[in-house]
């Protein structure tokens, strides 16, 4: 996914939402991503 693609700027608000059985999997993976910056500076 790419967030930067969104227009999300520091100070937006996002909701995930994610159906099926690896919905928590995905949402937990996307917390991960968000916690770690989600790449950026690495």
């Amino acid at each position: 996914m790419k967030v930067v693609a969104l227009g999300v700027k520091k100070g937006h608000r996002l909701r995930f939402t994610a159906q099926g059985e690896d919905a928590q999997q995905a949402l937990d993976a996307i917390g991960e991503a968000i916690a770690a910056g989600l790449g950026e500076g690495a």
